[in-house]
This record gives C-alpha cells, structure tokens and sequence, in this order.
C-alpha cells in the first residue's frame, strides 16, 4: 500500500485528481531528464573516445601519414620511390614510430612501395597489388630517437 491515497471520509476525489496531474508531471520530467543525461554522456563519451579509433597510418621520413578514403589507380608523373612498408602494427592506438612503419594496416601491404611526388610532399602513396594506389596524406611529424 505504498503508492495509495487516502481519501477523506465525505468522497472528496479533488486530491487524488491534483496527485495524479502532479504525478504525470513528474514522470515526464524524470523521462526527459533521463533521455538528455543518455545524449549528453554519449557525447561525452565520442568525445573522449575518439582518439582510441584505429586509425591507418606509415611513417616515413621523419612524418607520419594518416589514409585517405579514396585510391587512385595512377600515380603523379615523376614520383619518386621511397622505399617500402617495412612493419605493420595491428590494433595500435599511437602513431608509427619508426621510418617505413605502419599501424592498423592489411598485411598484405607488408613490402608494398611507398611514393611521392616531388611538387607535393603533402602525400604519399602506398602501392597495392591490385594494381592501384592508396594516398595517405600528411599527419604530423614525428621526432626520431637518435641512435649511437
């Protein structure tokens, strides 16, 4: 019997009508409050969270360059070879650390060619052996340790 009202002995229903309207006020609040903390802590959460996404990545020449959604099936005239995909991490947070690295890559691209165009240092291409090419565009740049 928690949830009953009493009534006054001459049937007075004023009260439980005023109860009710109040009740179905605050039933609404609590359900709109909840739905906003719910939004607001996925928010939160995106925003926090974001950077743990895998992100593909290489390293080359003191750079890291991060993918770019769409592949080109040719490359600019007169790139320049800069080596190959040494190393692939997989399901790396951070940023390749290393020269001719990368993370969160297929391994199939392991030993791939990496190019550049000389009048635009901005992207690199790895090549894939489908026959066309992925362009991974300028990132950050990245200090190498020294070694002795």
């Amino acid at each position: 019997m928690k949830n009953t009202v009493v009534l006054s002995a001459d049937g007075d229903a004023k009260q439980l009508k005023r109860f009710k309207g109040a009740w179905k006020k605050k039933k609404r609040v609590v359900a709109l409050t909840a739905v906003i903390a719910t939004v607001l802590a996925l928010c939160i959460g995106y925003g926090i969270f974001d950077h743990f996404v895998y992100r593909e990545e290489i390293a080359v020449n003191g750079a890291v360059y991060a993918r770019s959604r769409e592949t080109v099936s040719e490359i600019p005239e007169g790139s320049v070879e800069l080596g190959y995909l040494r190393s692939i991490l997989h399901r790396n947070i951070g940023s390749p650390s290393v020269d001719f690295s990368g993370t969160n890559l297929d391994e199939k691209y392991g030993g791939c060619g990496l190019y550049q165009d000389p009048e635009n240092e901005m992207v690199i291409y790895l090549e894939d052996y489908g026959g066309f090419y992925i362009p991974f565009v300028l990132k950050e740049y990245i200090v190498q340790p020294e070694t002795p």
